[in-house]
Protein backbone atom coordinates (compact mmCIF):
# COMPACT_ATOMS: atom_id res chain seq x y z
CA UNK A 1 0.00 0.00 0.00
CA UNK A 2 1.24 3.55 -1.23
CA UNK A 3 0.01 6.89 0.02
CA UNK A 4 1.02 9.83 -2.52
CA UNK A 5 0.09 13.57 -3.02
CA UNK A 6 1.85 16.11 -4.94
CA UNK A 7 4.62 17.92 -3.34
CA UNK A 8 3.83 21.41 -1.75
CA UNK A 9 5.89 23.38 0.37
CA UNK A 10 5.55 23.34 4.16
CA UNK A 11 4.80 26.39 5.65
CA UNK A 12 7.52 27.92 7.33
CA UNK A 13 10.19 25.62 4.94
CA UNK A 14 11.65 25.91 2.11
CA UNK A 15 10.05 22.86 -0.53
CA UNK A 16 11.98 19.69 0.55
CA UNK A 17 14.34 17.86 -1.87
CA UNK A 18 15.06 14.33 -1.31
CA UNK A 19 17.20 13.03 1.20
CA UNK A 20 16.16 15.88 3.85
CA UNK A 21 12.98 14.91 5.06
CA UNK A 22 14.69 14.40 8.73
CA UNK A 23 13.93 17.21 11.15
CA UNK A 24 13.86 17.93 14.63
CA UNK A 25 10.91 17.12 17.12
CA UNK A 26 10.95 20.90 18.13
CA UNK A 27 10.74 22.03 14.19
CA UNK A 28 8.69 19.45 12.73
CA UNK A 29 5.70 20.99 15.45
CA UNK A 30 6.68 24.56 14.79
CA UNK A 31 5.02 23.87 12.00
CA UNK A 32 1.48 23.61 13.34
CA UNK A 33 -0.32 26.74 14.35
CA UNK A 34 -3.04 27.63 16.70
CA UNK A 35 -6.56 26.44 15.29
CA UNK A 36 -5.14 23.68 12.66
CA UNK A 37 -6.88 20.86 12.69
CA UNK A 38 -4.56 17.90 13.30
CA UNK A 39 -5.46 13.93 13.59
CA UNK A 40 -3.59 11.65 15.41
CA UNK A 41 -2.72 8.26 14.26
CA UNK A 42 -2.53 4.88 15.88
CA UNK A 43 -5.05 2.61 16.64
CA UNK A 44 -6.75 0.12 19.32
CA UNK A 45 -3.97 1.71 22.05
CA UNK A 46 -0.73 1.19 19.43
CA UNK A 47 1.72 3.38 18.17
CA UNK A 48 -0.06 7.27 18.85
CA UNK A 49 2.15 9.90 18.09
CA UNK A 50 2.99 10.61 21.88
CA UNK A 51 6.72 12.08 21.14
CA UNK A 52 5.04 14.49 18.92
CA UNK A 53 1.79 15.14 20.83
CA UNK A 54 4.17 16.26 24.09
CA UNK A 55 6.09 18.53 21.82
CA UNK A 56 2.82 20.14 21.14
CA UNK A 57 2.11 20.51 24.93
CA UNK A 58 5.82 21.77 24.93
CA UNK A 59 5.51 24.73 22.50
CA UNK A 60 1.77 25.55 24.22
CA UNK A 61 -0.75 25.47 20.85
CA UNK A 62 -3.56 25.84 21.64
CA UNK A 63 -7.27 25.74 20.07
CA UNK A 64 -6.63 23.00 18.07
CA UNK A 65 -9.34 20.69 16.13
CA UNK A 66 -8.43 17.03 16.59
CA UNK A 67 -9.32 14.17 14.68
CA UNK A 68 -8.61 10.97 15.33
CA UNK A 69 -9.74 7.31 14.60
CA UNK A 70 -10.57 6.45 17.75
CA UNK A 71 -10.14 7.71 21.76
CA UNK A 72 -5.93 7.17 21.90
CA UNK A 73 -4.02 7.60 24.68
CA UNK A 74 -2.24 10.97 23.03
CA UNK A 75 -6.20 12.41 22.37
CA UNK A 76 -6.93 12.53 26.02
CA UNK A 77 -3.48 14.14 26.93
CA UNK A 78 -4.07 16.52 24.74
CA UNK A 79 -7.43 17.15 25.23
CA UNK A 80 -6.46 17.78 28.98
CA UNK A 81 -3.71 19.43 28.76
CA UNK A 82 -6.40 22.24 26.96
CA UNK A 83 -4.77 22.13 23.59
CA UNK A 84 -7.82 21.49 21.83
CA UNK A 85 -11.11 23.73 21.17
CA UNK A 86 -13.09 20.74 19.29
CA UNK A 87 -12.99 16.55 18.84
CA UNK A 88 -13.94 14.49 16.10
CA UNK A 89 -12.63 10.96 17.28
CA UNK A 90 -14.03 7.25 17.68
CA UNK A 91 -17.33 7.52 16.00
CA UNK A 92 -18.60 6.04 12.98
CA UNK A 93 -19.95 9.33 11.50
CA UNK A 94 -15.75 10.65 11.90
CA UNK A 95 -14.64 7.05 10.28
CA UNK A 96 -16.85 7.28 7.32
CA UNK A 97 -15.90 10.69 6.58
CA UNK A 98 -11.84 9.97 6.73
CA UNK A 99 -13.04 7.14 4.39
CA UNK A 100 -14.53 9.39 2.13
CA UNK A 101 -11.67 12.21 1.67
CA UNK A 102 -8.75 9.34 1.28
CA UNK A 103 -11.04 7.78 -1.63
CA UNK A 104 -11.42 11.13 -2.81
CA UNK A 105 -15.07 11.16 -2.97
CA UNK A 106 -16.98 14.37 -3.89
CA UNK A 107 -18.50 16.53 -1.13
CA UNK A 108 -22.41 17.08 -0.95
CA UNK A 109 -24.43 20.28 -0.49
CA UNK A 110 -25.43 21.33 3.03
CA UNK A 111 -24.47 19.82 6.63
CA UNK A 112 -22.16 17.22 5.24
CA UNK A 113 -20.72 19.49 3.09
CA UNK A 114 -19.44 22.01 6.25
CA UNK A 115 -18.78 18.31 7.89
CA UNK A 116 -16.56 17.27 5.40
CA UNK A 117 -14.56 20.65 5.04
CA UNK A 118 -14.48 21.44 8.71
CA UNK A 119 -12.75 17.99 9.40
CA UNK A 120 -10.08 18.03 6.43
CA UNK A 121 -6.66 18.36 8.55
CA UNK A 122 -4.39 20.70 7.94
CA UNK A 123 -1.50 17.67 9.19
CA UNK A 124 -2.24 14.79 10.43
CA UNK A 125 0.96 12.75 12.73
CA UNK A 126 1.77 9.50 12.72
CA UNK A 127 4.04 6.92 14.92
CA UNK A 128 5.50 3.94 12.55
CA UNK A 129 8.49 1.92 13.21
CA UNK A 130 11.26 2.98 10.43
CA UNK A 131 11.60 5.69 7.40
CA UNK A 132 14.51 6.41 5.40
CA UNK A 133 15.67 9.67 4.76
CA UNK A 134 13.25 10.58 1.85
CA UNK A 135 10.55 9.78 3.74
CA UNK A 136 9.42 6.69 2.91
CA UNK A 137 7.92 5.04 5.94
CA UNK A 138 7.24 1.25 6.46
CA UNK A 139 4.51 0.20 9.31
CA UNK A 140 5.47 -3.10 10.98
CA UNK A 141 1.94 -4.85 12.47
CA UNK A 142 1.80 -7.72 15.08
CA UNK A 143 -1.44 -8.72 12.95
CA UNK A 144 -2.88 -8.17 9.56
CA UNK A 145 -5.58 -5.26 9.35
CA UNK A 146 -7.87 -5.35 6.73
CA UNK A 147 -7.96 -1.41 7.23
CA UNK A 148 -5.10 0.51 8.51
CA UNK A 149 -6.00 3.87 9.78
CA UNK A 150 -2.99 5.69 9.69
CA UNK A 151 -2.56 5.61 5.66
CA UNK A 152 -6.30 6.78 5.11
CA UNK A 153 -5.38 9.32 7.16
CA UNK A 154 -2.49 10.16 5.82
CA UNK A 155 -4.65 10.99 2.47
CA UNK A 156 -6.95 13.56 4.06
CA UNK A 157 -4.05 15.88 5.05
CA UNK A 158 -2.16 18.78 3.82
CA UNK A 159 0.61 17.44 5.20
CA UNK A 160 1.73 14.62 7.07
CA UNK A 161 4.38 14.46 10.20
CA UNK A 162 5.82 11.11 11.15
CA UNK A 163 7.89 10.31 13.91
CA UNK A 164 9.62 6.76 13.83
CA UNK A 165 11.91 4.50 15.74
CA UNK A 166 14.64 4.67 13.78
CA UNK A 167 16.12 6.37 10.71
CA UNK A 168 17.14 3.48 8.48
CA UNK A 169 18.61 3.34 4.92
CA UNK A 170 16.64 3.12 2.23
CA UNK A 171 17.65 -0.40 1.26
CA UNK A 172 16.29 -1.39 4.57
CA UNK A 173 12.76 0.29 3.50
CA UNK A 174 12.92 -2.09 0.11
CA UNK A 175 13.52 -5.11 2.03
CA UNK A 176 10.41 -5.29 3.60
CA UNK A 177 7.89 -4.98 0.47
CA UNK A 178 4.86 -6.44 2.42
CA UNK A 179 4.69 -4.14 5.23
CA UNK A 180 2.52 -1.63 4.94
CA UNK A 181 3.91 1.48 3.14
CA UNK A 182 3.57 5.14 3.15
CA UNK A 183 5.53 7.16 0.33
CA UNK A 184 7.83 10.06 1.13
CA UNK A 185 5.78 11.83 -1.44
CA UNK A 186 3.50 11.93 0.89
CA UNK A 187 5.45 13.14 4.08
CA UNK A 188 6.19 16.85 4.78
CA UNK A 189 8.77 15.69 7.53
CA UNK A 190 10.40 12.51 9.63
CA UNK A 191 11.43 12.90 13.45
CA UNK A 192 13.48 9.98 14.77
CA UNK A 193 11.98 9.60 17.98
CA UNK A 194 12.74 6.13 19.62
CA UNK A 195 10.19 4.71 21.99
CA UNK A 196 7.98 7.52 20.66
CA UNK A 197 4.54 5.75 21.41
CA UNK A 198 5.80 5.63 25.23
CA UNK A 199 3.85 4.60 27.38
CA UNK A 200 1.93 2.74 24.86
CA UNK A 201 2.99 0.14 22.62
CA UNK A 202 4.52 -0.29 19.35
CA UNK A 203 3.34 -3.03 17.47
CA UNK A 204 6.57 -5.61 16.91
CA UNK A 205 9.00 -3.22 19.36
CA UNK A 206 7.29 -2.70 22.87
CA UNK A 207 4.73 -3.31 24.71
CA UNK A 208 2.52 -0.76 26.67
CA UNK A 209 3.50 0.56 30.24
CA UNK A 210 0.50 -0.39 31.85
CA UNK A 211 1.65 1.68 35.19
CA UNK A 212 2.65 4.87 32.83
CA UNK A 213 -0.73 4.53 30.97
CA UNK A 214 -2.63 4.85 34.47
CA UNK A 215 -0.38 7.01 35.83
CA UNK A 216 -1.69 9.65 33.44
CA UNK A 217 -5.26 8.53 33.47
CA UNK A 218 -5.06 9.92 37.28
CA UNK A 219 -3.20 12.61 36.27
CA UNK A 220 -6.05 13.81 33.96
CA UNK A 221 -8.65 13.25 36.58
CA UNK A 222 -7.42 16.84 38.37
CA UNK A 223 -5.81 19.88 37.44
CA UNK A 224 -3.24 19.91 40.58
CA UNK A 225 -2.51 16.45 39.40
CA UNK A 226 -2.08 17.33 35.82
CA UNK A 227 0.15 19.87 36.09
CA UNK A 228 2.37 17.81 38.50
CA UNK A 229 2.43 15.01 35.64
CA UNK A 230 3.24 17.56 32.93
CA UNK A 231 5.81 19.32 34.90
CA UNK A 232 7.72 16.35 35.82
CA UNK A 233 7.39 14.44 32.29
CA UNK A 234 7.08 17.06 29.75
CA UNK A 235 8.34 20.48 30.65
CA UNK A 236 11.27 19.58 33.06
CA UNK A 237 12.63 17.03 30.60
CA UNK A 238 12.62 19.78 27.98
CA UNK A 239 12.72 17.25 25.08
CA UNK A 240 11.79 14.04 23.74
CA UNK A 241 15.17 12.21 24.32
CA UNK A 242 15.49 13.68 27.94
CA UNK A 243 12.11 12.13 28.45
CA UNK A 244 12.83 8.65 27.47
CA UNK A 245 16.11 8.71 29.41
CA UNK A 246 14.25 9.77 32.23
CA UNK A 247 11.84 6.82 31.92
CA UNK A 248 15.29 4.69 32.29
CA UNK A 249 16.77 1.81 30.25
CA UNK A 250 15.96 -0.62 33.01
CA UNK A 251 11.67 0.07 32.32
CA UNK A 252 12.14 0.39 28.59
CA UNK A 253 13.92 -2.71 28.35
CA UNK A 254 11.14 -4.69 30.63
CA UNK A 255 8.59 -3.98 27.93
CA UNK A 256 10.74 -4.01 24.73
CA UNK A 257 9.62 -7.02 22.95
CA UNK A 258 12.03 -6.57 20.02
CA UNK A 259 16.02 -5.14 20.35
CA UNK A 260 16.79 -4.00 16.59
CA UNK A 261 19.88 -2.46 15.48
CA UNK A 262 19.83 0.12 13.15
CA UNK A 263 20.38 -0.90 9.20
Amino acid sequence: MSVATSAEPIRGFPPMSAGHKVVSLADAIGLIRDADCVALGGHAGRRPPMALVCEIIRQGRKDLRLVSWDKSLALELLVAASCGASIAANDMETRDRIRAIALGLPFTSGTWDSHFRTLRPDFVLLHAQWADADGNVRFALDQWEPELPDLLLAKTATKVIVSVEQVVSRQAIARRPTDPFLSGEAVACIVEAPYGAYPAACDTRYEADHAAVGEIAEATRSDQALRVWLDTHVFKPGDHWAAIDAVGSRRLLGITTNRVLRV
